[in-house]
């Protein structure tokens, strides 16, 4: 099944938690709702922001839209009204990537080109902390236990900051290029980056971990020809992983 409406290039893809809905972010500025099943009808675009869409994530209930733009704020919708709920302003450049808690508090956070990464209380519209890096930060996830951020950027380094500091606790280093995204896998235990150097890695990221971090290396990746920020992201099971909606790895031994 293909789903067509946008009238510009597609950023970012992401299935809400029950696996029956779609949510799009596109260069057209809207986000677009769709149905998994059946004709995968297109029940609802949503409109307000001034830039592109580049990154989007659903709420734990599916009730509600997150969305990072490159017109600089962040947005909170409503999935069933299509309303916008709160936008979030702080940020200095464009809003690459967001992530949302999936347990325990309401956090958002983000990653700008402005080498900031945002961490937002929901019930706010401003940000708690701004934890500022060097390079702009293509790349965030955020720990289930909310006490742990992970940041990745055009310095090809994996940073995790302690949220409650904040600082840099250490770095996962050996990417040799743009780091595209960052997934914690189900089970909290493995962190999956893609990476503009064509591979996807995966790290072992609980606290009793081996200093050397690095499980597994995966070549070819694709990074297309204008080196936009492509999404890794795993399998409801935390076996496999996807990349970009186009290539299936089964992690065989995990």
């Amino acid at each position: 099944m293909e789903l067509t409406g946008h009238s510009g290039e597609i950023f970012a893809t992401r299935f809400d938690p029950t696996g029956q809905n779609i949510a799009s972010g596109s260069m057209d500025r809207s986000i677009m709702l769709w149905r998994t099943y059946g004709q995968c009808e297109n029940y609802g675009v949503l409109t307000g922001h001034k830039g592109a869409v580049l990154d989007l994530q659903w709420s734990r209930d599916s009730e509600n839209i997150f969305s990072a733009s490159a017109d600089v704020t962040l947005a909170r919708w409503d999935a069933k009204s299509g309303q916008r709920i709160r936008q979030f302003k702080g940020h200095e450049n464009i809003i690459n990537c967001l992530d949302v808690c999936r347990r325990g508090l309401d956090l958002l956070i983000s990653g700008s080109d402005d080498g900031c990464v945002g961490v937002w209380d929901l019930r706010q519209r401003e940000a708690v902390h701004f934890l500022e890096s060097e390079m702009p930060v293509t790349a965030v996830a955020l720990a289930d236990a909310s006490n742990e951020i992970y940041s990745g950027g055009i310095d090809n380094d994996i940073h995790v900051w302690d949220i409650r500091k904040p600082s840099i606790i250490y770095s996962m280093v050996g990417h040799t290029d743009t780091i595209s995204s960052l997934n914690i896998a189900p089970d909290s235990q493995t962190l999956l980056s893609n990476s503009h150097d064509s591979t996807v890695r995966t790290w072992d990221i609980p606290p009793a971990a081996p200093v050397n971090r690095h499980i597994k290396t995966y070549d070819g990746a694709p990074i297309g020809l204008e080196k936009n920020l492509i999404r890794a992201s795993w399998n409801p099971t935390g076996r496999g992983l996807r990349l970009a909606a186009v290539i299936e790895v089964l992690l065989c031994g995990m």
